[in-house]
Parts: C-alpha cells; structure tokens; sequence
C-alpha cells in the first residue's frame, strides 16, 4: 500500500548518506545527483577506476557520463543493503584519498 512511499523515503535516505561522503572526500566525489533511487555520482577521479574498486568491493554499478557513476538500486533494495552500499563506496574513497 505504502510502497512508494517507501522507495521515495529511501532514496532520500541513501542521497543523504552519500552526500556525507561527498562532504567527507571533497576531492573525489564533486557531486550527487538525480531522483529517488536513481542516482549518480561525478567523481573528480577517473570513474572507470572507482567503478573497477567497487567492483572488488563486490557492487557492480555502470558508467555513465563526464565521470559519472550511476547507482540504481532495485526498488525493494532493503535499509542494510544501502548501508552496505554506502560503507563500500566510502571504503573506495579511502582507498582513492
């Protein structure tokens, strides 16, 4: 019944938690954009070399534009797996820092 809502109130969740990390390694990540769970992040390092991290970090994302990384998870993606998504994405900006 609530589904919507639902999707609509963790795409705010996850857009805000990746935001902290763009606060958090200014150097790497520039920007976070789009709407709901569709999202992407312009990083300021080569994409292809964060997407190939991730990867090893076991989440798979795709390029997209300009240094782009888009993030779209499933709609039904649970709260612990977009905790999952942001501790690794956060260890691939360590790792780039």
């Amino acid at each position: 019944k609530d589904f919507l809502k639902k999707v609509k109130k963790k795409g705010e969740y996850f857009k805000q938690e990746l935001n902290k990390i763009k606060e958090k390694y200014p150097k790497i990540i520039g920007e976070v954009r789009g709407v709901g769970l569709m999202l992407g992040l312009k990083t300021l390092v080569e994409n292809t070399e964060f997407i190939k991290k991730l990867m090893d970090n076991k989440m798979l994302t795709v390029k997209a534009e300009e240094n782009v990384i888009r993030l779209f998870p499933p709609l039904i993606v649970s709260d612990n797996e977009l905790d999952e998504a942001v501790k690794k994405i956060e260890t691939v900006c360590k790792d780039l820092s």
